[in-house]
């Protein structure tokens, strides 16, 4: 989770009936958020005409009303190097891709890829999490109760790092962190998401089926590898747990290589299946990273990645469904 291209990370393994339960729907990655089917699909159909109600806005546009109301508003920040009307662009921009979520200089790629999952599927609580958190310092979704410290309350993150993303993703860091003090762009120990972490926060805002299958010291191999794509097609969403030599193979901040890494630093999330060829010799796929929701691996279609590279710098998944 180092800057990009960099990462952090490192867990356990796990699947079981307390990590596991039902799912959402649609294409990950690519699908961009607008309402909720009624139970058993199909369109919520209107109120009676004699009711004179107005009918219920979607998840979508209850989400851009209540940044509209935010950035109209005023009063004091909890955030206060950070503007309401940056926090508001930031906001309508994100609603309307949230592949946009990125990382950026900093070392927090696994808020990153829970973030991004939030904002995509539910709207209202991914901007009533931001708005809360800038206006108050606190905020919550479902469970999950985050609390900014002082130092990051107070940080200016400038030009480094998008202001709407790094509340989210650094209160959602730094409050996890019993030890380390998460309090701006460059603390890249305090950043490291370890798998258990990024497990317990998808459980805490209503994730049931949770399948980790993560090494913080060994690969993992190619049954791994298709298990992920597996579950993918099956509707998780698929936190890849890497090294980043996978993504740029020149990148030697990584500490790896084609032939394989010493220990994983990057998540990652599937935006499509693993395609791998008979012999074993290509593989391709795209995935969520740093503020691009189909970002090609390999990276350049004249560097061919085999099973063996991509296993070499694989530490396996998180996936999860509701």
């Amino acid at each position: 989770m180092p800057p990009n291209p960099a990462a952090a990370g490192a867990g356990g393994g796990t699947h079981s009936p307390s990590a596991t339960s039902g799912g959402t729907t649609g294409t990950f990655g690519s699908t961009r958020p607008t309402g909720v089917p009624a139970p058993g699909g199909g369109a919520v159909p209107p109120p009676a005409a004699s009711s004179g109600a107005a009918p219920k806005p979607s998840p979508m546009a209850a989400a851009q009303a209540k940044v509209a109301a935010f950035a109209s508003g005023t009063g004091a920040a909890a955030f206060k190097k950070i503007t309401r009307a940056a926090v508001a662009r930031g906001l309508s921009a994100r609603l309307a891709d949230p592949n946009g979520i990125d990382q950026a200089g900093s070392s927090l790629c696994g808020p990153s890829v829970f973030i991004r999952r939030i904002a995509a599927t539910d709207p209202v609580a991914y901007v009533t999490f931001i708005i809360d958190l800038y206006q108050s310092g606190k905020g919550h979704i479902g469970d999950l109760k985050v609390e900014a410290g002082d130092d990051l309350l107070d940080y200016d993150p400038g030009t480094h790092i998008e202001p709407v993303d790094w509340i989210a993703i650094a209160s959602v860091r730094d409050s996890g962190n019993w030890f380390f003090d998460y309090q701006d762009v460059n603390n890249e120990v305090a950043g490291i998401t370890m798998p258990s972490a990024l497990e317990s926060w998808f459980r805490k805002v209503g994730y049931r089926d949770i399948v980790n299958q993560t090494n913080v010291f060994l690969t993992k191999d190619e049954d791994c590898l298709r298990k992920a794509s597996e579950l993918y097609g099956k509707d998780y969403w698929v936190c890849l747990f890497i090294n980043g030599q996978m993504l740029d193979p020149e990148d030697k901040d990584h500490h790896g290589s084609h032939s394989g890494s010493t220990t994983p630093d990057h998540w990652v999330a599937l935006t499509s299946p693993v395609d791998i060829s008979p012999d074993k010799k290509v593989v391709k796929f795209t995935v969520y990273s740093w503020g691009q929701g189909h970002r090609p691996v390999p990276y350049t279609a004249s560097d061919k990645l085999s099973v063996k590279d991509i296993c070499g710098n694989f530490y396996g998944f998180v996936a999860v469904r509701h």
